[in-house]
């Protein structure tokens, strides 16, 4: 009679391997989005810098300008473009759907911290886009493209740490996560929810100046 491999993966852990394939798929997608996005407006930005009455090619009208935008306070929190971070956070998260892709293990301390900063990056787009829409009173569509995959990421973010376990709960209520939310694919609709309120916002506040 042969013996057990040792080594052979439980079906619990095959499954979670196949659940985690498409998140890492759907990280690699939007974060090259994202990384695109974020140097396009870097280039934008240094370009308004030389001359701040460059004619930029995402400036389509009074209301989809990317300049007035870039010309808030709001664009440059550190002195510097935002979108020079988004470069470099875009950069890491690459990397990390490609280590996830090729079989790597992330470590749940990791994925944790990971997380966070990606929750907060969301936090801060989120932020961005409220001060364009309602303070500035124009769009980017650079922004915007960030904003949409900044939501994707965040909850993709999630599922990977809910799936992994990554998350400071008791270990029953990450369970139920898994079962009620990741399973289900509860996660997948409140992200097209949250996708829906951000063109629901854009479409009922600006309406027909979009095209104007």
């Amino acid at each position: 009679m042969s013996e057990p491999v040792a080594n052979q993966p439980s079906s619990t852990q095959a499954a979670a391997r196949h659940r985690r394939w498409p998140v890492f798929l759907v990280l690699l997608i939007v974060s090259v989005l994202g990384f695109v996005a974020s140097f396009v407006l870097s280039i934008e930005s240094l370009q308004l810098a030389k001359n701040p009455d460059a004619a930029l090619a995402c400036n389509l009208n009074a209301t989809v300008n990317c300049a007035t935008v870039a010309k808030h306070p709001s664009a440059s929190l550190l002195g510097f473009p935002n979108s020079f971070i988004g470069i470099a956070a875009e950069a890491v998260m690459i990397t990390v759907a490609l280590l996830g892709l090729f079989g790597g293990r992330l470590p749940k301390k990791f994925t944790l911290l990971m997380t966070i900063g990606v929750t907060a990056g969301w936090l801060f787009a989120l932020w961005l886009f409220i001060t364009s829409a309602f303070v500035i009173g124009a769009l980017c569509p650079w922004c915007l493209v960030i904003t949409s995959t900044m939501t994707i990421m965040w909850v993709m973010i999630l599922r990977l740490a809910s799936i992994d376990q990554a998350l400071p709960l008791p270990k029953k209520i990450q369970q139920v996560l898994v079962q009620k939310i990741v399973k289900s694919g509860l996660d997948i609709v409140v992200l097209v929810a949250l996708l829906t309120t951000l063109a629901a916002v854009i479409i009922v506040k600006y309406g027909d100046a979009l095209f104007g």
